[in-house]
Order: structure tokens, then C-alpha cells, then sequence
């Protein structure tokens, strides 16, 4: 029955609308592979050159879609890849918690293999918050069936909520592990990312042959590369432009030569 209603899930990744909404950007619907998900909204950001291009899969924070994440997506397109910005708060949708999104994250993967624009062999996904850890639970959980070894080349985590009761669906697997490179990012001041376990989870996968690089901004709290971060959190994060800035470079140099990124 589970291998039926994945089938049938998996056949229903369809475009719902694609309208052109400014010079390369579509507004798209895909299916998520979440079988209780409405068509979820997504923003394709196409760089202004000839395709296929590489493509990136973003899953953004719990506190859903901010300005920060449309600064990346236009960063990573100037560099040579496709951005599919994913909103995983579609109106319509019921719950769309972390384990929810991973499926999300699964059915971008499978939709934009379908697009001939798209280089299907060059997938990274970024996932920012408890986007990042949806973004590994769907990477690395046999639950999920997506074979990261096969479909993505990169995986970015930014700030990822490792404080949020998670860990227990993160923990890298000798037996299955999860080899896609990995780049994790995180403010020493950040109130739900922490900086021990992300360091941990980086030296667990490297230890059960990965290849993952952790860095640490310091003064950075949670969403520091967001302008409107004051206001998503009610003030309890800041936006660190320098850190954001920096952030949006090391992403670019990371995903470079696993995308085979224009120079």
C-alpha cells in the first residue's frame, strides 16, 4: 500500500501554472511527494544565460519565506544556477511542519528533473532553519526514498535548528550514510542552532565517509541574513549584513565546483 501511494504521488508531480512574473523568474505549482499537500507555490530564478543549468532546491525557516532567502536565490542565479524557491506554507496546506517539508524537498527534485531547462545531474539543495533539516532528513532517511547519492551533488545548511527535539531523524547512519557534501553554517549566537551539535553532526558525517565543512560566524543570531529578521522573530534575531554577505559568497565558492558554476 505505501509503494502505491508513493507511485501514485510520485506520478502526480505535475506544473499546475508557470507565468512568467519578471525576467527570469517564474512563478510555478508543484506536487510535493507528501501525499496530503496541496500543489505548492515555488519561484524559479533562471540565470541569464543558455541552459540546462544546475539547479538549487531552497527550503526556507519555519517562520516561512523572507527577504533574505530572495537575496540568495538572486546571488545564486547571477552565479549560473537555477533557484526553486519553495513555499512550504502554500495557503491550503494543513501542518507543513519539518517532516513534512522533507517530502516537499523530495518533489522539487523529481519536478525539475522533468524540466528540460534543468541539468538533472547537477542538484544542490540550501536549506535554512528547520528548512536545513528537512532538507537532510529528506538527503539521508531511507524513509524518504530520494537517492542523494544519485540526484544531489550538494547540501547547504544554514543555521539549522538543532535544538528543536530533530536529532533523533539526523543521526548520520554507518550503514546508510549520507555522502553528499555538506556545508554547514551557524551564528555562535543563534538561540536555536547549536554550535556543539552542528559540529558534531559535520564530524559524524565525515566519520562515516562524507565530506562536510562547518563554519561559525561570530555575533550571528538565528536568520542573521535576513533584513527583516528583527520582525520574523519579534525581535529577538538581527541582520548581520557582513555575515549575510559572506554567507551568500562561501555558498557560491562551496557549490562552484560541485555544480561546475560558470567562473
Amino acid at each position: 500500500m505505501a509503494r502505491l501511494r508513493w507511485a501514485a504521488a510520485i506520478s502526480a508531480i505535475t506544473l499546475v501554472t508557470a507565468a512568467s512574473v519578471a525576467s527570469g523568474q517564474e512563478k510555478l505549482r508543484f506536487q510535493s511527494l507528501d501525499p496530503n499537500a496541496p500543489p505548492l507555490e515555488a519561484t524559479l530564478y533562471l540565470p541569464d544565460r543558455a541552459g540546462p543549468h544546475p539547479a538549487v532546491i531552497h527550503s526556507h525557516t519555519s517562520g516561512g519565506l523572507g527577504s533574505g532567502d530572495y537575496l540568495l536565490a538572486e546571488a545564486l542565479a547571477k552565479a549560473g544556477a537555477a533557484v526553486f524557491v519553495i513555499n512550504g506554507f502554500t495557503p491550503g496546506r494543513r501542518g507543513g511542519a519539518t517532516d513534512d517539508r522533507a517530502y516537499d524537498v523530495a518533489g522539487a527534485a523529481r519536478f525539475l528533473s522533468a524540466d528540460a531547462r534543468i541539468d538533472r545531474q547537477r542538484l544542490a539543495v540550501v536549506g535554512a532553519s528547520s528548512g536545513g533539516v528537512a532538507s537532510f532528513i529528506a538527503l539521508s532517511n531511507p524513509k524518504r526514498k530520494v537517492p542523494a547519492d544519485k540526484v544531489f551533488r550538494a547540501l547547504v545548511m544554514l543555521y539549522p535548528g538543532l535544538k528543536l527535539g530533530l536529532c533523533a531523524e539526523m543521526q548520520p547512519r554507518e550503514q546508510t550514510p549520507m555522502r553528499v557534501p555538506t556545508l554547514i553554517i551557524a551564528g555562535d549566537k543563534d538561540r536555536f542552532g547549536s554550535v556543539e551539535r552542528c559540529k558534531t553532526l559535520a564530524d559524524d558525517l565525515n566519520r562515516f565517509g562524507g565530506k562536510a565543512e562547518f563554519r561559525v560566524y561570530a555575533g550571528a543570531t538565528h536568520g542573521f541574513d535576513h533584513p527583516d529578521a528583527a520582525a520574523m522573530s519579534r525581535g529577538n534575531d538581527s541582520y548581520h549584513p557582513e555575515h549575510a554577505q559572506r554567507m551568500r559568497a562561501e555558498v557560491i565558492a562551496f557549490l562552484r565546483p560541485l555544480l561546475a558554476l560558470p567562473d
